[in-house]
């Protein structure tokens, strides 16, 4: 298991997280990650997830990464604030994602609780599909 921080981008200035007060955004670029991670599994690595010192989902290339992780058999998962976890997104990282993880206390105040129950139900049925198919 690795976890990685794909970027320092954050869209939030969370009280618990020391991150909030860097002055550089930083993004690792998308074939670091590709090449590193997939030396990684040649010793062993079976899952990543993304998390760390900002929002995974603002990375640029995130979709990608995550798909591309899946085509060589690594499992991926998410911890993220939540507030882009909408319809396309979500349709875009489920089938490649074992599981995401919000941030609660963060969830409690920025994102209107109708938005995340929406969305979280979207992903429930997404799931279901591609559990069927």
């Amino acid at each position: 298991y690795a976890e990685i921080s794909p970027t320092s981008l954050c869209n939030y200035k969370c009280s618990f997280c020391a991150f909030d007060f860097r002055k550089n955004k930083d993004e690792l670029e998308y074939f670091k990650i590709i090449g590193v991670v997939l030396k990684m599994k040649d010793l062993g690595l079976k899952s990543v997830m993304f998390g760390g010192e900002g929002e995974p989902l603002l990375h640029k290339n995130m979709v990608n990464i995550n798909e591309e992780f899946s085509k060589y058999g690594l499992d991926t998962a998410f911890t993220t604030n939540g507030y882009y976890l909408n319809t396309e997104k979500i349709a875009s990282i489920l089938p490649y994602t074992k599981w995401i993880k919000n941030y609660k206390s963060v969830l409690k105040v920025m994102i209107p609780k109708e938005n995340l129950l929406q969305w979280i139900e979207q992903a429930k049925e997404l799931k279901k599909e591609i559990l069927c198919n």
